[in-house]
C-alpha cells in the first residue's frame, strides 16, 4: 500500500507546494516593494534603470512660507526642518522675531507643517517663547523609533546680546554663565501639539560657558556603530545627546572646542564616525571648520576646509543616501565675504572632496541667502529652508523671510558627471 499511497499523494503534494511557494513569493516581493518605497534610501530601480533615489525635480522650485511683517512677526530667521517617519510630515521651524530682525528682543520658536512634501503649508504655530524672552537657535531631530520630534533651543531674557543705543551706536551686554539656558520641547503627534519647555541646562552645559550656541539647524539619530540609537544635537564646544530617546540629555566636550568653532552641524559617516562641519570663529579663515570623531574621542583634530569657503555664517548638511549610493549634501553661501552666494554640494567620499555643485539664483527684489536647513522629502527630493532678506531701505527695518526650496538630484547634477563606484 505504501507505494500506491505515495504515487497518489505525490502529484497533489507537489501541486500544493507549487501553489504555496507562488503565494509566498508574491507576498515577499510585494512586502519588499512596499518596504523599498517607504525607505529613504532603498536601492530600487525605475523602468529606465536608474535608482529611485536618483529621481527628482530637475528644477529649483520655491515658495515663501514665512514672510516678514506678516502673521504677527517682523522677521523670521534661523530655520530648521525635519520630516516625521510615520506620515512623512514636513515641519519647518524657525525664530519668529516680534519687532525687529535683531538677535535679541521678544523672539519665539514657531513652525508650519506640510502634509504633501512641501506643496502646501498649514498656518503658523507658536512652539515656545510666550512673554518677553529670547528663544532661539532651534535645532530639531526626529527619533525614528518613536516618531517623536525634539527641538533643543536657547532661552534668555531679551536684554542681552547686541544693542543699538540712542545714538545708533552698537554696544554689547555680555551673557554671564547661566544666563543662556538650554531648553527642550517635543511633539508626540508630528507637530500638531508640543510639550511644555523643559530646562536641561544643568546636564547639557558646562558651568563656565556664557555665550552659548546650539546648532542651529538639525541634529541626527545615530544609525551606525558605537552609540547607535543616540539622538545627537551639535552645540558650542560639545555635542548634546540622549541615550534614551529624549528622556534625559547630557553632553560630551570637544577638545578645546570653544576655540574651534561656533555654530555647528553634524552628520554621520557610514562607519559610524561623526563629522562636525561648523562656522569658524572670528579669528579663523573664512572656510568651514571640519573635524571627524566620536562622543568618546572628543574630535581631537580640526581643519579649515579650503574646498568649503564660508563668510562665517551657518551652513547645513545631511546624508541623502544610507548606505548606497554614498551621498552627503551640504548647503551654504560659498563665499568668503557675502551671505548671498548660496550653493549646494555633494560629496561621495564622506566629505574628503566635493565633486558636484549647483548655485542658487537670486530672485525678486530682496536677497536670497544666509542661514539654511536641509531635509529629504518623501518623494526623493531635497527640501531646503533658506533665509530671504526683503531689503528695506533702512537696515534696522529690513524684514527677514524664509523660503522653502525643493529640488532633486537632477537639478544639482545637471550636466556634471557623478563618480563611479560610490
Amino acid at each position: 500500500m505504501k507505494p500506491h499511497a505515495a504515487k497518489w499523494i505525490s502529484p497533489m503534494f507537489f501541486c500544493f507546494l507549487l501553489i504555496l511557494f507562488s503565494i509566498i513569493a508574491v507576498s515577499i516581493i510585494s512586502c519588499k516593494k512596499a518596504s523599498a518605497i517607504g525607505s529613504d534610501n532603498a536601492a530600487v530601480s525605475n523602468s529606465d534603470g536608474k535608482l529611485q533615489t536618483d529621481a527628482g525635480l530637475a528644477t529649483d522650485t520655491y515658495t515663501k512660507i514665512f514672510t516678514g511683517n506678516t502673521e504677527g512677526y517682523h522677521s523670521y530667521r534661523i530655520p530648521s526642518i525635519v520630516r516625521t517617519v510615520t506620515n512623512h510630515v514636513l515641519i519647518a521651524i524657525c525664530e519668529g522675531r516680534d519687532s525687529s530682525n535683531f538677535d535679541y528682543g521678544n523672539i519665539n520658536i514657531v513652525c508650519k507643517r506640510s502634509f504633501d512634501n512641501g506643496a502646501t503649508w498649514q498656518p503658523i504655530q507658536a512652539i515656545a517663547g510666550p512673554g518677553n524672552y529670547t528663544d532661539g537657535n532651534p535645532t530639531a531631530v526626529v527619533d525614528p523609533t518613536t516618531n517623536f520630534v525634539w527641538i533643543v533651543y536657547l532661552h534668555s531674557d531679551q536684554t542681552h546680546y547686541t544693542h543699538l543705543d540712542a545714538n545708533g551706536n552698537t554696544y554689547y551686554k555680555p551673557f554671564a554663565p547661566g544666563d543662556r539656558r538650554v531648553m527642550v520641547v517635543h511633539s508626540e503627534d508630528e507637530g500638531a501639539t508640543w510639550s511644555a519647555p523643559l530646562d536641561i541646562t544643568a546636564t547639557t552645559t558646562p558651568s563656565t560657558i556664557a555665550q552659548d550656541y546650539v546648532g542651529p539647524g538639525v541634529g541626527i539619530y545615530k544609525a551606525h556603530g558605537t552609540n547607535a540609537g543616540y539622538l545627537i544635537i551639535p552645540a558650542y564646544g560639545r555635542n548634546i545627546y540622549s541615550t534614551d530617546h529624549g528622556a534625559n540629555w547630557t553632553y560630551s566636550l570637544i577638545t578645546n572646542g570653544t576655540a574651534q568653532s561656533t555654530e555647528s552641524t553634524i552628520v554621520e559617516k557610514l562607519d559610524g564616525t561623526l563629522i562636525r562641519n561648523d562656522r569658524a570663529t572670528s579669528t579663523q579663515d573664512s572656510a568651514r571648520r571640519v573635524a571627524y570623531g566620536s562622543l568618546s574621542d572628543h574630535f581631537p583634530t580640526w581643519i579649515s576646509d579650503a574646498h568649503l569657503p564660508d563668510p562665517k555664517c551657518e551652513g547645513s548638511i545631511m546624508r541623502y543616501n544610507d548606505p548606497k549610493p554614498n551621498r552627503i549634501i551640504f548647503l551654504n553661501s560659498a563665499s568668503k565675504t557675502i551671505r548671498t552666494a548660496m550653493q549646494v554640494k555633494i560629496t561621495y567620499d564622506e566629505g574628503s572632496s566635493w565633486q558636484i555643485f549647483k548655485s542658487f539664483t537670486n530672485h525678486g527684489t530682496g536677497k536670497l541667502g544666509g542661514y539654511s536647513s536641509l531635509v529629504k522629502t518623501y518623494d526623493n527630493n531635497i527640501g531646503a529652508l533658506i533665509e530671504y532678506n526683503e531689503n528695506d531701505d533702512i537696515k534696522t527695518r529690513w524684514h527677514m523671510s524664509i523660503e522653502f526650496h525643493k529640488f532633486g538630484l537632477p537639478w544639482i547634477i545637471g550636466t556634471q558627471t557623478e563618480p563611479t563606484g560610490y
